[in-house]
């Protein structure tokens, strides 16, 4: 793991105090106010000695974080699964015992059944020398996220009516095994993205659904009035986000269609294991020269313009200026050229391995991934957005929002109002509060009060 420098706030000193005691942790957050560096810091310095596992309901969700594994391949749960907990693999019987630390990241996202269908496996395989089916499995457990983003996919009715039914909703904190948790609860208020005071007050209003039609004129102000919406869709520094993945793919598509030069092939390299729906960039990726792309990878380089120690960083946009075969040249916002390679990325699987003498867990390359880390970006779904920070976006909501904390996810991802671009009119029902949540977040004690 990279020996990144992570400086924390007095908050964030809190919760890592706090995790490092081995207490059990529910760590939320406003967006942007640094909770995955918590964990990243966590993972780094403790690593080592202590038997952690760092889960995420996602494939890109833990892509997120160095060394993470998803849910469903850890625990060997098929997807589909509802409130059904799986029989105990081999690899479960043999690894469990030895994990004392499981952290899940994005905890918004896990549904309220797989949240309990966790717990049931954990109990059932202790750690060493705990007792069988005490909570948890006598595991430290710490769960970050922010249930006013993104709320866990429900695929179908009947899906949705089962867990109202067993769970009344599909939060994971509505099910049975998180009031056995105990968690220690800790909310993080300082944003470390935003760096306008009154950007965040408005973001705080969606986020809390109040002064609804205030913030609504102000987001309003920023709809383009009389321009083409060509002219934002390829502006190099300007993200379309959509609503849904047809709109998102059909923007990129269309535009990618339009420019006149040829479409260069690049296709990835995959060994070993690695999950088609963890993908991190296209198996098959058409390139063409004009194209307005977005970055998907770090590259440490050296020179005058790497002050940060990196030639080109995550989430950068820029156009394709040249391509062949072992490099794709897009000029950045910032008009500097950089030369695109190829980027491996691994897919890992946690493992008991022997070190003087004590077992430790260990995450082990199990698949590798090697492509261009480039993404056409005309526009992305929100939900493909979610912990990024953008240079400015344009937001494309198509029929509105259709799931609570939509709205919020997308314009947390940018640093001032300025940043802003609509095609249309927000509407209020495109707020889509959530009382379950407010409810949640306003019955639990926290551990500060800042």
């Amino acid at each position: 793991m990279r020996r990144e420098n992570y400086s924390l706030s007095l908050q964030q000193q809190q919760v890592y105090d706090a995790i490092c005691r081995g207490e059990n942790v529910a760590l939320f957050g406003d967006a942007g106010t640094g909770k995955s560096i918590i964990v990243k810091k966590f993972m780094r310095d403790c690593a080592s000695f202590r038997n952690i596992v760092c889960l995420a309901p996602t494939g890109l969700a833990a892509k997120n974080i160095d060394e993470a594994q998803t849910i469903h391949s850890f625990f060997g749960i098929e997807p589909g699964t509802v409130g059904v907990c799986p029989e105990l693999n081999q690899y479960l019987k043999v690894t469990l015992p030895y994990v004392a630390t499981i952290i899940i990241d994005e905890i918004s996202m896990v549904r309220s059944d797989l949240f309990d269908i966790i717990e049931q496996m954990l109990s059932a395989v202790p750690l060493l020398g705990q007792r069988k089916h005490s909570a948890f499995g006598g595991r430290q457990l710490v769960v970050v996220g922010d249930f006013k983003q993104l709320p866990p996919v429900v695929s179908d009715a009947e899906i949705e009516e089962y867990l109202d039914y067993k769970y009344q909703g599909e939060y994971a904190f509505m099910s049975s095994a998180w009031q056995l948790a105990e968690f220690k609860n800790f909310y993080l208020s300082k944003s470390f993205r935003q760096n306008s005071h009154e950007y965040y007050r408005l973001l705080r209003s969606v986020r809390n659904n109040s002064d609804t039609f205030a913030v609504l004129g102000t987001l309003n102000s920023r709809v383009v009035n009389g321009e083409l919406d060509i002219d934002h869709l390829v502006n190099p520094g300007t993200l379309a986000l959509c609503s849904t993945r047809r709109l998102a793919s059909e923007t990129n598509k269309t535009l990618l269609a339009n420019l006149p030069n040829p479409s260069v092939p690049y296709s990835a390299i995959i060994s070993g294991c690695f999950p088609v729906n963890e993908y991190p960039a296209e198996q098959e990726l058409l390139i063409k020269v004009g194209a307005k792309v977005m970055l998907i990878a770090n590259k440490r380089g050296t020179g005058a313009w790497t002050a940060s120690g990196f030639e080109y960083v995550n989430g950068e946009m820029g156009v394709v200026v040249s391509v062949n075969p072992h490099q794709i040249s897009v000029q950045l916002v910032s008009g500097c050229i950089v030369n695109v390679t190829l980027n491996t990325w691994f897919s890992y699987q946690y493992i008991l391995v022997k070190e003087n003498g004590v077992l430790r867990i260990r995450a082990q390359k199990v698949g590798s991934f090697r492509q261009f880390p480039v993404a056409i970006a005309y526009a992305s779904t929100i939900h493909k957005a979610q912990g990024q920070t953008l240079g400015s976006i344009y937001l494309k909501l198509g029929n509105g929002c259709f799931a609570p904390g939509q709205l919020y996810t997308a314009l947390s991802r940018i640093r001032n109002l300025e940043c802003l671009f609509l095609d249309n009119a927000i509407k209020p029902t495109d707020m889509l509060p959530d009382p379950v949540v407010d409810f949640f977040y306003n019955s639990i004690d926290y551990e500060f009060v800042d």
